[in-house]
């Protein structure tokens, strides 16, 4: 399905759109993905069968500064307003309708006031911040979030990007564990490194499941 119009509403408006659009069929979940993203294979059976049963929301996709150590799904809901990555939020259909209704009326500079009145709100933007509401949301409503490690998903970066060109922390919003497009979450993995040399000087490690 392909929806075009002028672009004019920006994050927040694109992403609710998005969502009502999607609702007008019949579902169990929604999956919404940006633009500058890859995914392992087989990533629609996996979440599939190992979906918690208590998720309204899961994220196959975790930034690295997450730092997850426990395999498989983890309850990240009490991350509220530190929540990081809309960019793959699989929502169940009664939390779809939830989000749809309320994360637009959100003031989030209003809530962090009240639950952490010495935070500094100076990089709160309107209509911006899906990733932050959902977390809010997530807390407000008492719905669990989940999100997956190692990653299944890759945020490719800001030069595959269509609707931004933002670099600001954009480092902190890759997966530093992602298992790569020619991997399936079914097989075993162990922690290690992934050292990229040449002629012998090492110019990355980075953390992986392989």
């Amino acid at each position: 399905m392909v929806n075009e119009d002028d672009g004019t509403r920006g994050c927040l408006g694109n992403y609710l759109h998005t969502l009502k659009t999607l609702l007008q069929h019949q579902a169990d979940r929604y999956l919404i993905v940006q633009d500058d993203v890859i995914f392992c294979k087989a990533l629609k059976n996996y979440m599939e069968e190992s979906w918690p049963s208590d998720a309204s929301a899961c994220s196959p996709y975790t930034p690295s500064v997450y730092g997850l150590n426990k395999k498989g799904w983890s309850d990240q809901s009490h991350k509220s307003y530190r929540t990081l990555g809309a960019l793959a939020y699989t929502f169940t259909r009664e939390a779809a309708q939830e989000v749809l209704k309320t994360i637009g009326q959100l003031d989030i500079e209003i809530y962090i006031n009240q639950y952490d009145p010495h935070r500094n709100t100076s990089w709160i933007r309107p209509n911006r911040h899906v990733d932050v509401r959902i977390g809010i949301w997530a807390h407000l409503y008492h719905r669990k979030l989940y999100y997956h490690s190692p990653s299944l998903v890759q945020h490719t970066g800001i030069m595959t990007s269509t609707l931004s060109n933002e670099t600001e922390d954009f480092h902190k919003r890759m997966a530093g564990d992602f298992i790569g497009e020619d991997r399936t979450p079914y097989q075993e993995h162990t922690k290690g490194c992934i050292v990229i040399t040449t002629e012998g000087v090492e110019h990355r490690c980075m953390p992986t499941w392989i």
